[in-house]
């Protein structure tokens, strides 16, 4: 059984393997933002001194479409019968907030299906 903390891991190694797999110019166009994760107190100091940020948004898609300059995705685990629905922190509301007053387009996906069917979506959007 998959550990409970590594759905969404697990959901986002899926995403990037179809990807490469199925959609190899979505691919060379999207990347993950390693942002999360557990950090022991001094490294989480050392990396916000080097730029990483609370909240902002794991995956990005640097194409645009539809009058976006891209698309961001905070990636959830997926949702689950019974489950409570995974938690958005306030500081990823605000980016994707942030995100969307500066003309990009930004999700929150709850598992692979979400993820892909919005990445699709969004890349149908295009003017290809």
């Amino acid at each position: 059984m998959i550990k409970r903390q590594r759905l969404e891991e697990n959901a986002q190694i899926l995403l990037f393997k179809t990807l490469r797999d199925y959609y190899p110019v979505i691919r060379s166009l999207t990347f993950a933002i390693p942002n999360g994760g557990y950090r022991t107190p001094s490294e989480a100091k050392r990396l916000q001194a080097s730029g990483v940020t609370p909240g902002v948004p794991d995956i990005f898609c640097a194409f645009a479409a539809s009058g976006y300059h891209g698309l961001f995705i905070e990636m959830k685990k997926p949702l689950i019968k019974g489950q409570p629905k995974p938690v958005i922190s306030p500081a990823q509301r605000k980016w994707i907030l942030s995100l969307r007053e500066q003309g990009y387009m930004g999700e929150f996906c709850y598992g692979f299906d979400e993820a892909l069917k919005c990445i699709l979506d969004y890349w149908n959007r295009g003017p290809w």
